[in-house]
């Protein structure tokens, strides 16, 4: 039963993977002097990761088919949370390089705009926690010390990706790209 449990699990990793896959247009031949190809969409390259992560931690912690799923589910709205977090700041972070290119910007009006990026970020920081906390309580207490070590190795595998060019250094990817 269990392994019947494990293949039905691992069948349903390998579709979603090539879900994502089938997704994207066949490839083309680009004409001779086509400009050069775009990378892979950020939406199914934050999805592969996420399978990816959420396959390591199935091997590494030993999850259960339900905690596999559950994983799954809470991964997806962290990403979905991270990308919400980043559009959310992006439009006060805009107004703030508007505001400094203004010369006649008052130090009342930087202050509202610092006092305002820092309540978005703790807001956001506040959101991405609760769901990573969410995480951890479907894990046993050795689970989540194995995840700690993991999610480490992770972000060092993505970093070292990064100076590869396949991410920028310093800011990996992935639901715990900090």
């Amino acid at each position: 039963m269990a392994s019947l449990k494990t293949l039905s699990l691992t069948v349903l990793l390998v579709m979603l993977a090539t879900g994502a896959a089938a997704q994207a247009p066949p490839p083309q031949t680009p004409p001779p002097d086509a400009a050069p190809p775009q990378a892979q969409p950020e939406g199914s390259r934050r999805e592969v990761m996420r399978l990816y992560i959420v396959q390591r931690m199935r091997e590494t912690l030993a999850l259960s088919d339900a905690q596999t799923l559950k994983a799954m589910e809470i991964l997806e709205a962290i990403d979905k949370q991270r990308a919400a977090n980043q559009s959310d700041m992006r439009s006060v972070m805009e107004e703030i390089r508007r505001q400094i290119q203004n010369p006649a910007a008052t130090d009342d009006r930087f202050k509202e705009l610092v006092a305002e990026f820092q309540k978005r970020q703790v807001r956001n920081e506040a959101s991405t926690r609760e769901l990573e906390n969410r995480l951890m309580a479907v894990l046993t207490p050795r689970q989540q010390a194995q995840f700690i070590v993991l999610r480490r190795q992770l972000l060092e595998e993505m970093r070292e990706e990064g100076a590869g060019g396949r991410s920028r250094p310093g800011r990996p990817g992935g639901p715990w790209g900090r």
